[in-house]
């Protein structure tokens, strides 16, 4: 029997689009949707506990990091919570590289974050609200100065380890080496960009979080809220920082590093190799207790609180919302 013309279009159409079925993924996994009054929370099925205890935390978050700043973001932020690292680099949303160690990412002018979402990442320990806090901290910062460029990159970051509560033994460690070696990023390094070098940039993030502290524990938060306005109406970093304190950024460096020096000036009587090399094991070996002692912490912490999800129920949800437009890329990703 012939077909007909039509007849034969008609089953090339059915078998190319057969063929079409065979070649899509077997299974793709569905982006759900938890909004808070602040923030949309996009996830997939396998965070759903994370979620949702995340969601109990995320608006006494942004009140305490818009109180500190005295910004308050004008539209909810897109959060993409990934659990792995495919999901986290399809997510952000440019091309371009961010640092391999990353685990968090701000897009301020497209009020994004995307973050790795998970206890445990490549045998570190991570603390899933700590990380959300830093990011947002972000968010809220670039934000307040989006109109002039932004902030000073070690302000930026200072301000958002601040904010997270991220002082520890690697950083105690960090700043204890630069203060007696003499080691210290001059600050007109750090302004624009942080080193792409590991063992510097985690100087460079060390010492933003120190000056940042200073500069809260010397001048006082409304101190950090001038500098933040003077930022903002276009003046100089420079300008800024010497009507919110009365300090010059060269004052408040050396002011900052003498202090560092002075707290860290005991170091050097530990002159005997066995009474070091003892010291230093004891470091580390309180590091790994303390690592230990953060996991059950963090453990115990959702376990207590997943009792209150149960109580607390879930919310309807919401279809994922599309990205807000920018005109221009943001700055740089900040990490």
């Amino acid at each position: 029997m012939k077909l007909k013309g039509s007849n034969r279009i008609e089953i090339l159409l059915i078998l190319f689009f057969l063929g079409c079925i065979g070649t899509l993924p077997a299974f793709a996994e569905e982006w759900k949707t938890l909004p808070t009054r602040h923030f949309y929370l996009h996830y997939l099925m396998e965070n759903q506990k994370l979620v949702e205890l995340l969601n109990l935390k995320v608006d006494k978050i942004y009140k305490e990091v818009t109180e500190d700043l005295g910004y308050r973001p004008k539209a909810k932020i897109s959060v993409y919570l990934c659990p792995t690292e495919t999901c986290f680099k399809e997510k952000q949303p440019y091309s371009q590289d961010v640092p391999h160690w990353a685990v968090g990412v701000a897009y301020p002018s497209l009020n994004r974050i995307v973050m790795r979402f998970s206890l445990v990442i490549n045998g570190q320990v991570l603390d899933p609200i700590q990380l959300f806090k830093h990011e947002f901290a972000h968010i809220a910062l670039e934000q307040a100065l989006e109109a002039t460029g932004g902030a000073p990159r070690w302000l930026s970051e200072g301000f958002a380890m601040y904010e997270a509560k991220e002082w520890g033994v690697p950083e105690e460690m960090t700043l204890q080496e630069v203060a007696l070696l003499e080691n210290f990023i001059p600050l007109s390094e750090l302004t624009l960009s942080f080193p792409s070098d590991v063992a510097r940039a985690r100087i460079a993030y060390a010492q933003s979080l120190s000056l940042v502290t200073y500069i809260l524990n010397t001048y006082g938060k409304d101190a950090l809220h001038r500098l933040i306005k003077n930022l903002g109406e276009g003046v100089s970093p420079e300008t800024a920082l010497r009507r919110a304190t009365g300090v010059d950024l060269n004052t408040l460096e050396q002011d900052w590093q003498r202090n560092l020096r002075e707290k860290h000036s005991w170091i050097p009587v530990v002159t005997s190799i066995t009474v070091l090399w003892g010291f230093i094991t004891l470091i580390f070996f309180g590091a790994y207790l303390f690592k230990k002692r953060r996991i059950r912490e963090i453990e115990k912490i959702w376990e207590e609180e997943e009792k209150e999800v149960e109580e607390y129920g879930s919310k309807d949800e919401l279809p994922v919302p599309l990205p807000p437009h920018a005109s221009v890329p943001p700055r740089s990703p900040t990490q």
